[in-house]
């Protein structure tokens, strides 16, 4: 067969090396210019997006009036600027890692490639530290990661450190700010303070964990130093430094900021308010326009006024029971009743333009309206004109300015137009001074409350609607249990109980109705008896004081040497101080409400009834003094005979058939030396 291949193959064929280190060096070359081939493909692509982009932008500019050329997407800017912070670098890192993961380019562009792109989003003051080798960027094997390393060094090297601590220290919670936002700028701050630069552990001299450590505790000290809400930080205060951790501080404040919102949010009004307020619209230089005052404003200044005249508020959800039906009248035209909102926080009354008909006017016919009406956020409301006209209800008139809105929730009276036809009473909401169902005489308007009804029978009436609160018999339990579970007294670890030997003396003339409240108590289950034969383990003394005003006495036991011991529990549970910061300006009488014996509506447990077992004072008779006065033999009202001298109380084992309950054994116990007494309080 002949030969087909060309001369010119053949002597390619004889050129082809056949060293093995001459066919290494073919391929590279062939793999650089492949790679050169590919650079030079992705700039001409690069190049030509630009000049689209710019045709584009050119074309968008020339037909700024109606072009119908669809726009290209924008480029984002990734520009670097000259005086940038350690945290700004870093969140410029974070953007130009999302661009370049969005658009796929790190995988195919080569080490040159990737080195323009990173370019292409610096300042030009960086690439000109870049050119310049400042930042020491090995162009041949610095990968876009370490060009960002050494741009990150070089801005560490050349911000001092001070001005980002102080910064930190200095940080305190914004307002309005939560708690979350405040924890994450103090962490951005601290990575910015240099605080991890040398790896050498102060703790253990050796590189370890403890760098985490010491900046959860700066963390924890300048959020807890910087809260905004005093509340707040006295309750993480009230923790015990030992278990005070950054995690604890946030749960601890996380948990009060919410009770906070959620406490706000029923506090507030099922009802969305719009406050207006009206002000002059009066301009020095203009025609038919009357000031207010002398010292008007110049017609180039706009300034708020010093007194804002009308503050109203609209309700935005109303329901049939809200609303008022008022006769309105304008001049001598036809009227008809009206269903107004009365609203005590509105100072001007205010109709809406679908309403006109029903009083008798027209828009057209409107005044010219020179107020500026304004909502809560100080957004101006458009208003139509104004019309003057008079209320009627039930024999009593008011006659107002109306402000017509071109949209509205619907005809609203204002706090002003409430008392005057008499809805509100005169010196609202400061009227009533005190309320007593016993003394209908006392408080200013309660005469009103009880023309039709005695006092006994709103008495009555209270305790049919609330039997949850006042259950039928009064006399057996004042207020009903609380629900839930019963209440669990915690100890601290490693507490011993307590006892407390010595009774505190009882005056005589109140010893029968401690004894009959003590009896009461029983009857009622607030307390029960110790069982015969048990020896409590927890003892306290009761204590018997007289009642605030009067001379009767109040029973009470002293448990101050157990609280030191209890755990306390945490409640996001508001303080006074909280509430009464709730409480609107301008209100001076407020109402206390107390629960009758409100301790005997908590239930505790079995073992912590235990804890507060209290010792009571036993009445007995002495029957026989010993010789210097030191010793008695005392007859309890149970019958039972102790021996009882300065220290010890112990029972008298008495002859045969003198007293047949006594049991043979003896039980000592400590008691406090007492005077001599026909009666005394064992």
């Amino acid at each position: 067969m002949p030969n087909t291949r060309s001369e010119g193959a053949m002597k390619e064929e004889d050129q082809t090396p056949t060293d093995p280190v001459q066919l290494m060096m073919a391929m590279m070359k062939e793999m650089k210019e492949e790679a050169k081939r590919r650079e030079d493909q992705l700039m001409r692509q690069l190049q030509e997006q630009a000049q689209d982009f710019a045709a584009a932008l050119q074309t968008n500019r020339g037909n700024a009036g109606g072009s119908t050329k669809s726009k290209k997407m924008d480029v984002p800017v990734l520009k670097c600027p000259e005086d940038i912070n350690l945290a700004d670098f870093r969140d410029w890192q974070q953007r130009f890692a999302d661009y370049t993961e969005v658009q796929k380019i790190m995988e195919e562009c080569t080490l040159s490639g990737r080195q323009s792109l990173l370019r292409s989003g610096l300042d030009p003051a960086w690439t000109k530290l870049w050119s310049t080798g400042i930042l020491e960027i090995d162009d041949r094997k610095d990968d876009i990661n370490d060009i960002i390393k050494k741009i990150l060094h070089y801005i560490r090297e050349h911000r001092n450190p001070l001005l980002d601590r102080k910064e930190f220290l200095e940080r305190n919670q914004h307002a309005g700010e939560s708690i979350d936002v405040y924890y994450s700028a103090l962490k951005s701050i601290d990575e910015s303070c240099g605080y991890d630069v040398n790896p050498t552990c102060k703790v253990c001299d050796d590189a370890c964990g403890h760098g985490d450590e010491l900046q959860q505790e700066r963390l924890r000290d300048r959020l807890i130093c910087g809260l905004k809400d005093q509340a707040i930080q006295q309750k993480v205060l009230a923790i015990p430094f030992k278990d005070l951790t950054l995690k604890k501080a946030l749960e601890v404040c996380r948990v009060e900021a919410a009770s906070k919102e959620t406490q706000a949010s029923l506090n507030k009004s099922e009802r969305q308010v719009n406050r207006l307020n009206e002000r002059s619209s009066y301009k020095k230089g203009k025609i038919d326009n009357n000031p207010l005052s002398k010292s008007a404003q110049k017609a180039d200044e706009r300034s708020e006024p010093k007194k804002e005249v009308n503050r109203m508020t609209i309700g935005q959800v109303k329901t049939s029971d809200d609303l008022v039906k008022i006769t309105a009248k304008i001049g001598n035209a036809d009227h008809q009743e009206v269903e107004w909102l009365p609203d005590t926080g509105a100072e001007c009354d205010v109709i809406t333009a679908d309403c006109l008909k029903k009083v008798g006017t027209k828009v057209k016919d409107l005044r010219k309206d020179k107020a500026e009406l304004c909502g809560p956020d100080q957004g101006r409301l458009k208003s139509l004109g104004k019309v003057t006209a008079t209320l009627e209800r039930e024999g009593m008139k008011y006659k107002t300015e109306f402000h017509v809105l071109e949209k509205g929730t619907g005809p609203i009276l204002s706090k002003v137009g409430c008392t005057a036809l008499g809805l509100i009473p005169t010196g609202w909401p400061h009227v009533v001074n005190k309320l007593s169902l016993s003394s209908p005489d006392e408080g200013n308007g309660v005469d009103m409350l009880l023309k039709s009804q005695s006092a006994a029978s709103i008495r009555e009436q209270l305790f049919q609607e609330f039997p949850e609160v006042f259950p039928p018999d009064d006399e057996v339990l004042p207020l009903k249990p609380m629900k839930g579970l019963p209440m669990k007294i915690e100890l601290l670890p490693g507490t011993s109980p307590i006892r407390r030997y010595r009774c505190n003396t009882i005056p005589l003339h109140w010893q029968d109705k401690v004894k009959a409240h003590l009896e009461t108590m029983v009857q009622k289950q607030i307390i029960e008896r110790v069982p015969q034969g048990e020896a409590p383990e927890w003892l306290f003394s009761m204590v018997v004081v007289p009642k605030a005003g009067t001379d009767e006495p109040r029973v009470t036991v002293d448990f101050s040497p157990l609280n030191p011991f209890v755990k306390r529990p945490m409640y996001p549970c508001r303080v006074p101080a909280e509430e009464v910061a709730q409480i609107p300006p301008g209100m001076t009488h407020f109402t206390v409400l107390d629960g009758r014996h409100g301790y005997w509506q908590v239930l505790l447990d079995k073992p912590s009834s235990k804890i507060m077992t209290k010792k009571w004072n036993l009445i007995a008779e002495i029957l026989e003094i010993r010789p210097r006065g030191r010793s008695y033999l005392v007859k309890t009202e149970s019958g039972r005979l102790y021996w009882r001298n300065r220290r010890y109380l112990k029972l008298y084992a008495p002859p045969i058939g003198v007293a047949k309950d006594i049991p043979e054994s003896q039980e000592e116990v400590k008691q406090p030396r007492r005077s001599k007494r026909q009666k005394k309080a064992l």
